[in-house]
């Protein structure tokens, strides 16, 4: 998407990865966002946090037990229990990896980031929370359209500023739409609706039966 902005719609780039803070000279623009379903959007999280050994949450996601000198990671359930129990707390790395080396000149994202992590003691926000947690500003109001991933070669081409046809790229690995029920259960699944009710609600998703 970033890609493609830049590359076909004369973009610029402005403030780091998954900003949501709109810079002041583009508070006038026209401003969309992408949302994705819960599920696939925590087993993804599940995986990025197990991989990344800089994450500020991959000590404790990680949670290794010693047995038979082998090393094991958490299951999919631990790591949803984990994310929705506040009294486990992780280590709050406020390094490079949680920045995205944003310049200082948006100084007042890297402090928009801070507050994310401490509001949610170094969990990820579902969605919803992300876009009303800025500085007290409701971004979920000041957009113009919201894209599900779902169905976002359809979205992006209702965009006002498309004006031919845009094909998205996109790798297709399987059956993208299912891939994510080789992880989550029943049990993981109400936990997951636990984290990020909000998400189902405001972006119209729907909740599988296990």
């Amino acid at each position: 998407m970033s890609n493609l902005l830049l590359n076909k719609y004369e973009g610029e780039r402005r403030g780091s990865w998954h900003n949501v803070v709109v810079p002041f000279e583009c508070c006038d623009y026209y401003k969309f966002c992408t949302v994705r379903h819960p599920y696939t959007r925590a087993v993804s999280l599940y995986f990025y946090i197990l991989g990344m050994s800089t994450h500020r949450c991959h000590d404790v996601v990680m949670g290794y037990v010693i047995e038979s000198n082998k090393v094991h990671k958490i299951s999919f359930l631990s790591f949803m229990k984990w994310l929705t129990d506040l009294s486990v707390l992780p280590k709050i790395w406020m390094g490079k990896g949680d920045f995205r080396v944003t310049p200082n000149e948006y100084e007042f994202e890297r402090e928009f980031t801070r507050q994310s992590i401490d509001c949610k003691f170094g969990r990820d926000l579902n969605q919803v929370e992300f876009l009303y947690y800025a500085f007290g500003i409701n971004y979920m109001e000041k957009l113009d359209y919201i894209i599900r991933m779902e169905d976002i070669e359809s979205e992006f081409n209702k965009l006002p500023f498309v004006k031919n046809h845009t094909i998205i790229p996109h790798d297709k690995k399987g059956n993208e739409n299912t891939w994510w029920k080789d992880v989550i259960q029943k049990e993981s699944e109400e936990l997951i609706y636990q984290w990020a009710k909000d998400d189902f609600v405001a972006f119209n998703y729907e909740r599988v039966k296990f």
